[in-house]
């Protein structure tokens, strides 16, 4: 099963909620490990969300509201109904969408590939004057760098383990991309065409607690998100969608001719662009979401 990893739209809802309803840079209450790992990255990708344009925000009191934002943006993850509460305390809620859509900077050719247990795919090739293949320490399998009409760089290498989950996936990635070395040995690179929509389980952020400006207590009751990934011969498409919702006045605890590289196994991907201190997106592709997308927008 694929796996993604998209963290800055998370960071993007809550700055949001901080905006409108808590306070801004407001300090947040643990309950949990990933709530832990979250919470030491959250301040420095608070300080990058201003380097992401195509992250947009929206803060409400009512679900509906945050619910129609998503389903205007084509996600399927719905809030459920705020509670209604004596005032002064309220229920709220922020929804946060990433759309990138890079072109590579040569486009492609439609092809097909061939996985070892003899599986036919649609796929794309792409000619070495778009790709760079290195070798990292530890990693048996190249890992190619793509580039793209901008600075952003996508990366693409082969990986079998499927036990990473969230902060695990960028750690990896970022490993990957550090200490490597350049390798000639490949003409281009083949890789399959994705289609990828799936809900992301972030539930591990319920239940994470701030105080509010008005020194009320708040804490995080739902916490959902949904991610997609396309990839063609033209480039690649990233969509995130996260919606939150909390709660105010909670009362919880606080020289052979080159050949082509082909990736015909599951394979790990990652967006990186300067100024950002961890990659935009993360994921680890599956078989089931090896389909053709027809179009990236």
């Amino acid at each position: 099963m694929s796996k993604t990893a998209c963290m800055y739209p998370i960071v993007s809802a809550i700055m949001k909620a901080e905006k409108e309803f808590l306070g801004e840079h407001r300090t947040w209450l643990t309950t949990n490990s990933m709530q832990d790992r979250f919470t030491r990255v959250f301040i420095p990708l608070r300080n990058e969300i201003e380097r992401i344009p195509e992250i947009r925000s929206w803060a409400a009191k009512n679900a509906e509201e945050l619910n129609a934002v998503l389903k205007t943006g084509g996600f399927d993850i719905q809030l459920q109904p705020f509670p209604v509460l004596a005032p002064p305390l309220y229920a709220w809620g922020a929804v946060s969408i990433l759309n990138v859509v890079s072109k590579w900077k040569v486009r492609g050719k439609k092809t097909t590939l061939r996985t070892p247990e003899r599986e036919v795919f649609t796929a794309a090739h792409l000619k070495e004057d778009t790709v760079m293949f290195f070798m990292a320490e530890g990693h048996k399998h190249p890992i190619a760098r793509i580039s793209t009409g901008t600075e952003d760089l996508f990366f693409m290498t082969m990986f079998e383990k499927d036990s990473l989950e969230h902060f695990d996936l960028i750690v990896e990635a970022e490993k990957l991309t550090k200490k490597i070395s350049h390798s000639y040995e490949f003409s281009g690179l083949v890789f399959p065409f994705v289609d990828l929509d799936q809900r992301v389980d972030i539930s591990w952020l319920k239940g994470m607690q701030t105080i509010d400006s008005e020194n009320f207590p708040n804490e995080i009751t739902q916490a959902l998100q949904q991610t997609k990934l396309k990839l063609n011969e033209f480039g690649a498409k990233v969509e995130s969608a996260v919606a939150i919702a909390g709660v105010k006045g909670y009362t919880a605890s606080i020289s052979t001719p080159k050949l082509p590289h082909i990736i015909n196994k599951p394979f790990l991907i990652w967006m990186r662009r300067p100024g950002l201190s961890q990659p935009l997106f993360v994921g680890h592709i599956t078989k089931e979401d090896w389909k053709d997308p027809h179009s990236i927008g």
